[in-house]
């Protein structure tokens, strides 16, 4: 094994001195995906994506301001933990070559525990470095040039050689049959981390990553892996245990204490392990204890959130609510946890792949949260109504009809109140509404609204509540009445005067509608404030014109709508 670690060593260097000669090598994004799938997981799954800097979308089709938010709060992602250094490629290299060199020619014993700990995870952030390199999302890098094909094999043997470091630790408790050691039996090895004062780390914490990011991978390597992630994921939680009760007590002692900070950052890097391996093993068997850990680990991070200088972060104590809205379960909050991820993954932009490709990674985890409701079914609309939200933001028209529409239909026909509405993914029908707009609105402007009358039953049964004073919905019933209003007066054979005429006058008087539930009935620099209200009450007139009625129609006086329609034909003949 030495022979092959000197192997890799001089590999390593000679990868660094032609780091930024080398041209990108990133597949095309057919063949990207397959190998994402299945080598990329704790990609998508646990690691931080870059946040995107762009303005937000202001098009009338869009989310308000408070639901963004909202949605905002509910997908954030945790960013890289500080115990994860991946970013400075030229510190790991020059660490292994001097940990190395030092670890062959050290006789002494405990030096020799400690060097074990620190080339194992030096080499373990390697991997990680070189994945996130590889599958394009490392968007800061050390060198902004740097861009290396690195191979399948390359990035295994990273995990190998942590592994192989990191294996003597872990023989007494894995034990040399195969009965599970009791916790007694197990050694406690705690390190200081890159000589940091503030930052320990145990040997099984970095165990269980390994084995997390090894069933992440797909990768197929030597039995000295298996059974790991267990043992080692016990252990690790009984560590934090301990760190939790010294910070629970003014006084510890000599014993190491993290700050508060430290102490947040470690939870939520296991809790990103402890919900990546969940899910990968697929648990299907229902266990008290596991749920009763996840809680409390939810909750701890809720707590140190408060105490912490951590802000902006994942919402712990709203996954701590979630789970007792279904009597405590954890199984579907693991899957929900991951499936939000989507949404910040889908507006990084980093990947070679398009949104509607990224999208069905989600999905599948999105599902299986909803299937993992075992008592409050109805939360399942929520869950369904979030799948929607995100489908959308892909921004693909063909995905919206063909999969985001029947979601929608799923989760309208779910039992269940939609009393409390605090966004628009706590209700169905405003959800529908959104995706509805979406999908006619895009038809409408690349043309393709022949078949759009499929839509107007549900329209129908929509448009009416959409319009409150403190919602900004009226913009969807708005746009749904001016596709079908251009629907009906094309040239098919669903064309019809009548209801042209009719979806262009609804189009245009829910903006006056607006207007008068929040005080404001015609006033027309109110209505000229209103997204797109040129193109509404353009699209009136225009009908008003194409198609004469009575004085009455042409001039509707709902809403003082008639002020609205003076001003602007007075602006006209200006």
């Amino acid at each position: 094994m030495t022979t092959q670690v000197n192997q890799m060593k001089g590999w390593v260097f000679g990868l660094m001195c032609t780091v930024l000669v080398l041209a990108q090598s990133l597949p095309a994004s057919a063949d990207f995906m397959e190998t994402f799938k299945t080598r990329g997981r704790s990609i998508y799954l646990v690691h931080a994506v870059p946040v995107p800097t762009g303005e937000a979308d202001t098009s009338i089709t869009a989310l308000g301001t408070r639901d963004r938010s909202r949605l905002n709060t509910l997908a954030a992602v945790a960013g890289e933990s500080p115990f994860l250094p991946v970013g400075d490629i030229e510190t790991m290299v020059r660490r292994i070559d001097a940990l190395t060199e030092e670890f062959e020619a050290s006789k002494d014993g405990e030096r020799l525990q400690r060097l074990r700990f620190d080339i194992a995870y030096e080499y373990f952030l390697l991997y990680l470095h070189f994945q996130k390199i590889k599958y394009g999302i490392d968007s800061e890098k050390r060198h902004p040039d740097e861009s290396v094909p690195v191979s399948d094999e390359e990035l295994k043997q990273y995990l190998m050689l942590s592994h192989h470091y990191i294996s003597p630790f872990l023989e007494k408790t894995m034990g040399t049959d195969a009965a599970t050691p009791s916790l007694g039996d197990m050694d406690d090895i705690t390190f200081r981390v890159r000589n940091d004062p503030t930052s320990y780390l145990n040997v099984h914490f970095l165990a269980m990553m390994l084995e997390g990011e090894r069933l992440a991978g797909g990768w197929d390597i030597d039995h000295g892996f298996q059974g790991i992630n267990h043992v080692s994921e016990t252990k690790t939680w009984h560590w934090l245990e301990t760190l939790w009760k010294r910070s629970q007590r003014k006084n510890s002692g000599i014993a190491y204490t993290p700050t508060p900070e430290r102490l947040f950052a470690l939870y939520e890097l296991y809790l990103k392990y402890h919900f990546l391996g969940r899910s990968l093993r697929q648990d299907e068997k229902t266990d008290p204890v596991t749920d009763m850990k996840t809680r409390t680990l939810l909750s701890r991070l809720s707590n140190l959130e408060k105490v912490s200088s951590a802000v902006g972060g994942t919402p712990y104590a709203h996954y701590v609510r979630e789970a007792n809205m279904d009597s405590g379960n954890t199984s579907f909050v693991v899957n929900l946890y991951l499936a939000r991820r989507g949404f910040s993954v889908l507006s990084s932009n980093s990947l070679p792949a398009s949104k509607a490709q990224l999208f069905e990674l989600f999905q599948d985890y999105y599902n299986r949260a909803a299937r993992e409701i075992r008592y409050n079914i109805p939360y399942r609309k929520k869950i369904y109504n979030e799948l929607i939200l995100m489908g959308v933001e892909t921004g693909n028209l063909r995905l919206m009809e063909d999969v985001l529409y029947q979601y929608g239909l799923m989760a309208m026909r779910i039992p269940g109140s939609e009393k409390r509405i605090s966004y628009i993914g706590d209700s169905s029908r405003f959800t529908m509404a959104y995706l509805l707009a979406n999908i006619l609105e895009k038809k409408r402007l690349s043309g393709l609204s022949d078949d759009s009358g499929k839509y107007a039953d549900m329209a129908g049964t929509l448009v009416d509540t959409l319009v409150s004073k403190r919602t900004p919905y009226w913009r969807y019933a708005s746009v749904i009445h001016r596709s079908l209003a251009e629907y009906h007066s094309g040239a098919h054979a669903a064309q019809s005067e009548s209801l042209a005429i009719y979806h262009s006058r609804r189009a245009f008087l829910t903006l006056c509608k607006k207007l008068s539930l929040n005080g404001k009935a015609g006033d027309w620099e109110a209505f000229q404030g209103m997204p797109e209200s040129e193109s509404f009450i353009g699209l009136f007139l225009y009908y008003q014109k194409k198609y004469p009625t009575s004085p009455d129609a042409s001039t509707p006086r709902e809403y003082h709508a008639q002020r609205i329609i003076e001003m602007k034909l007075k602006q006209n003949r200006s």
